[in-house]
């Protein structure tokens, strides 16, 4: 997978890498009103940010949301577009986002 290479070559050695098998299970109950499910996901994908940003300084000098603005906003300028997908994709082999939701509980 293009993705594992390019982060075996970004962060110089092989990174300890999650299994496919790895993945947040979510599970409400069908009271669950609908501003708490969004509280959890945006909780969730918080979390998944806030590792990609602490990889991303390190490494880019800048955070994985400013990457994610700075592709927005060059997104029709390929040649300008590409690097930044490129360590997007990089940040993202080593902490993916794998959320499954179960079916409510009555």
């Amino acid at each position: 997978n293009q993705r594992k290479l390019n982060a075996v070559e970004v962060f110089g050695k092989p990174y300890k890498e999650l299994p496919g098998s790895a993945m947040i299970s979510m599970q409400n109950d069908n009271a669950t009103d609908y501003d708490t499910y969004i509280q959890v996901q945006n909780e969730l994908q918080s979390a998944t940010n806030e590792l990609r940003d602490e990889l991303a300084l390190e490494y880019f000098g800048v955070t994985y949301i400013a990457l994610e603005d700075e592709a927005e906003k060059k997104r029709n300028d390929a040649k300008a577009h590409a690097p930044l997908k490129a360590k997007m994709y990089t940040i993202q082999a080593v902490f993916p986002q794998r959320i499954s939701e179960a079916e409510p509980k009555n």
